[in-house]
């Protein structure tokens, strides 16, 4: 750059230019903070929804636990039955013998 004096309407020229970035990069700016805004309520929402995934993942956890559990359960009650008949006939033959 040389040391020559500047003129008022060079002057003027560059102060409307850099009045015109500091515009346009204001508008920039807004721009890009809407974009982080927007992105930051999308990540609310993508959170949000793992957050429904996980609790529906362990909701389905516990009922195929729970549904492995019955067939069991089915047979210890089976099993129960089978002894308490097997325990009346015996106390009935008992009976009858004496």
């Amino acid at each position: 750059m040389n040391s020559a004096p500047l003129s008022l309407e060079t002057l003027a020229v560059r102060v409307t230019s850099l009045e015109h970035t500091v515009e346009r990069n204001s508008e920039d700016h807004g721009k890009i903070y809407a974009r982080v805004e927007s992105v930051e309520k999308g990540q609310a929402v993508v959170n949000n929804n793992v957050s429904n995934i996980i609790t529906v993942c362990n909701e389905i956890k516990q009922d195929v636990k729970e549904l492995k559990e019955k067939p069991a359960k089915r047979y210890d009650s089976l099993v129960n039955s089978i002894i308490q008949w097997i325990a009346i006939a015996a106390l009935g033959a008992i009976t009858l013998i004496k």
